[in-house]
């Protein structure tokens, strides 16, 4: 039995899960159904885009944080987009204004709700490029040899130029084109998925410059796949539960949090009940999200008492939100009360959580009280979320493991939909930020790690020349840098 508020804070109850959703339609748009057409004039399109940006204003917690932790502003942004409503001369012009406004939030979970114009999705639908990058410390890196006309491209292989601007440039420039990351050391935003831009996609190409001599400039064609120099040999299942027995180890690796995923894993992970365990490794790491209730299910799974850790999110006065969000997530206005810590009293949030949360193991969990160790690189959404676990105490036995993410993660409530008045584009906003034990504005990102182990380009050239499955065992154990650790319970 699993006993915990989860399931009523990123999904409502009968909602359908969603992973990766708002990078998806920054490309595709394909979630709902066809917009209608709905013919605008340039007075309804001023009234729907300042409705948006009061809206944004009333709901999301995120911009203004982001603001003073980052120096970005968000609003200056999307208020110089506003300036362009006097070009506009087609309704689906100004669909796609109103995309480039959300996405200029840089939250993944403040996006469209709609289609794209379909002239964008004819563009997006031929989109075959991938260009496979590593970001090192302001550096990006080929992760994988291509061979273009003439010229071979190896791995390892730094771009200098993008649209002949430095990466960083291109990348300050584009923010209402596509969603990135933000490098706090540095000060910059970065994107190794360089064709999710809007601009790019509609473009049909994208030019590149590399380092070496003599440097070379390559522009490619979006609607052409690359053709790269080795065939990839990696296969990954949504779900994998091995028992490598050598070490005793149980390695669990879940790639999306998909509800559809726990009878799966209750059943493959109860099988090792007798193993000799000796550790067991949970790898998050590529996990988009989706449902918090599937990493509740795992540590359920394996826990041998329950688990009890604090839980606080906080957002603005939720007036904006329609009775049923409210009753769906236990949102009740008359109990909310401001948030007058020293860190946060500025912002005007009012405390939407303030609770002790608790796991509690299933009849058939493991019950195992040997090192339990949770990796994390590249996640998103509730994969973020179950990390609070691993972090929320330094002295037990769950220790975590990973790569800054460089997004804000944590544990929410699900986006709020809203509607224009007059063109009735359909868009989502992220109501909530988790503050839970927050000191700075920067543990408010909750992307950290008790260990944490950056990516080097020798670990990009490893798996660019390795001849196999990168994600099978015989590479984890002996080349992945986060697994040996965990393997070496963290001893050099």
């Amino acid at each position: 039995m699993l006993l915990t508020r989860f399931s009523r804070l990123f999904l409502p109850k009968n909602a359908v899960p969603v992973w990766g959703l708002a990078l998806l339609m920054s490309v595709t748009g394909a979630i709902a159904q066809t917009q209608q057409p709905f013919g605008l004039n340039r007075q309804m399109m001023y009234e729907d885009f300042d409705t948006l940006v009061a809206t944004l204003h009333r709901v999301s917690p995120h911009i203004a944080v982001k603001k003073d932790l980052w120096g970005y502003d968000a609003f200056r942004e999307i208020g110089q987009l506003r300036q362009q409503i006097d070009t506009i001369s087609s309704d689906d012009a100004f669909v796609l204004l109103i995309n480039r406004a959300l996405t200029a939030t840089q939250d993944l979970h403040t996006s469209l709700m709609q289609e794209l114009p379909a002239s964008y999705q004819d563009k997006a639908a031929v989109c075959n490029l991938y260009l496979p990058l590593a970001y090192i410390d302001g550096h990006y890196f080929l992760t994988r040899s291509f061979v273009q006309g003439p010229d071979t491209l190896c791995a390892g292989a730094e771009i200098i130029r993008i649209e002949n601007l430095r990466p960083d440039d291109y990348c300050r420039r584009h923010l209402c084109d596509m969603y990135c990351r933000y490098d706090a050391r540095r000060k910059a935003f970065y994107n190794t998925e360089l064709t999710s831009s809007s601009e790019v996609v509609q473009s049909g190409k994208i030019s590149l410059r590399f380092a070496g001599r003599p440097k070379r400039t390559l522009t490619l064609d979006t609607r052409q796949e690359l053709r790269f120099l080795y065939p990839s040999q990696d296969t990954l299942r949504g779900v994998t539960v091995q028992f490598w027995q050598a070490s005793g180890t149980l390695y669990i690796k879940c790639l999306r949090m998909d509800t559809k995923f726990i009878p799966v894993l209750q059943r493959k992970i109860a099988a090792y009940r007798s193993a000799p365990l000796q550790r067991i490794i949970l790898d998050f790491r590529n996990n988009s999200g989706g449902n918090d209730v599937v990493w509740q299910a795992i540590y359920a799974a394996i826990l041998p008492k329950s688990y009890s850790y604090p839980l606080q999110i906080d957002g603005y006065y939720p007036s904006f939100a329609p009775p049923e969000y409210l009753g769906d997530h236990e949102l009740f206005l008359s109990e909310l009360h401001p948030d007058t810590s020293a860190l946060l009293a500025k912002y005007g949030f009012y405390r939407y959580t303030d609770e002790t949360q608790q796991i509690i193991p299933t009849d058939t969990s493991l019950a195992f009280r040997g090192p339990v160790y949770v990796i994390g690189d590249d996640i998103y959404s509730s994969a973020g979320s179950a990390f609070v676990v691993a972090n929320a105490d330094p002295a037990d036995n769950i220790h975590s493991i990973g790569r800054k993410s460089d997004l804000f993660l944590g544990v929410g409530y699900s986006p709020v939909v809203f509607q224009l008045p007059h063109s009735g584009i359909s868009y989502r906003i992220a109501p909530s930020i988790e503050v839970t034990q927050a000191k700075t504005l920067g543990d408010l990102l909750h992307d950290r790690y008790e260990t944490e182990i950056p990516l080097t380009l020798e670990e990009v050239l490893t798996r660019a020349n390795y001849r196999g499955n990168t994600y099978g065992a015989h590479f984890l154990q002996n080349f992945d840098p986060l697994i040996k650790a965990a393997l070496n319970d963290l001893r050099q």
